[in-house]
């Protein structure tokens, strides 16, 4: 009985890899499609407006657990703090404001949803005005 709970359990986990590689490349895709900047930290900004956007287009339909699943996919925030390491400046107040988006998300409180992915939308801009690759990102 414990051999098929390991396989199921093997199956899972390459299952969530070919996942997680299935987002990056549709990300790198995303940023190749409209032409943005490829350098790598501009790129990982541009993955944060894509994945805001993303989320914010669910909130609008209201599939908010779709959407705060988008926002909990892949490693975009982390890749985005490492960008902000390397620009200078750092996405504290955005990655706070995502965080209580993604909360209001998954509570399915469609108001304070709304009013956090503005929030996160206005630190975001704020965050790429600072760090200098507004001009580079498409959809801001």
């Amino acid at each position: 009985m414990r051999f098929p709970a390991i396989r199921l359990l093997a199956k899972a986990k390459a299952g969530r890899a070919e996942r997680i590689q299935a987002e990056r490349a549709l990300e790198k895709k995303y940023v190749a499609k409209n032409e943005l900047k490829f350098d790598s930290d501009t790129s990982r900004v541009q993955v944060a407006v894509y994945k805001l956007s993303k989320a914010g287009s669910l909130i609008e339909s209201g599939y908010l657990a779709l959407a705060a699943e988008e926002l909990g996919r892949g490693s975009w925030e982390e890749d985005l703090q490492v960008a902000g390491d390397n620009l200078g400046y750092q996405p504290q107040s955005f990655i706070k404001n995502v965080a209580e988006l993604r909360r209001a998300c998954m509570a399915g409180e469609v108001d304070k949803a709304k009013s956090a992915y503005v929030a996160s939308a206005r630190s975001l801009e704020e965050y790429a005005l600072a760090s200098n690759v507004a001009g580079y990102l498409k959809l801001l």
